[in-house]
């Protein structure tokens, strides 16, 4: 509501209190705003970790992408591919797109995103 000021005036300092009590209290979307609030206006990317982190392995496709898309900023790409494979499974756009963008990159070493079954045509 106030993060993108819908029916109220957009307001982060508030979103980003409403997010904290949320989160902790293991609201998964709640978790992966949070994480996106960490790194977009905080710059704190443990932080955002830590949040997508909890949000991802409640199943949620968004944290799974967000955790996957904060490795990748880490260079951590075996573990953005797995958190990305996950999203993607589910549908998660910004996951596929980036699962394209890994295999452009990378070449054959991702071509085990096929036989793991995900399809980036």
């Amino acid at each position: 509501m106030y993060y993108k000021g819908n029916g109220t005036e957009q307001d982060n300092i508030k979103a980003f209190y409403w997010f904290v009590k949320s989160a902790e209290q293991g609201e998964a979307r709640a978790q992966s705003n949070l994480a996106v609030m960490y790194y977009k206006h905080y710059d704190d990317i443990e932080k955002a970790i830590h949040w997508a982190k909890l949000s991802a392995e409640q199943g949620l496709a968004d944290g799974q992408y967000q955790l996957g898309f904060l490795y990748s900023k880490q260079g951590k790409y075996l573990e953005a591919i797995e958190w990305c494979e996950k999203a993607a499974k589910q549908g998660q756009e910004a996951a596929i797109r980036d699962l394209k963008v890994f295999r452009e990159e990378f070449n054959e070493s991702v071509d085990l995103l096929n036989i793991r079954g995900i399809s980036l045509n």
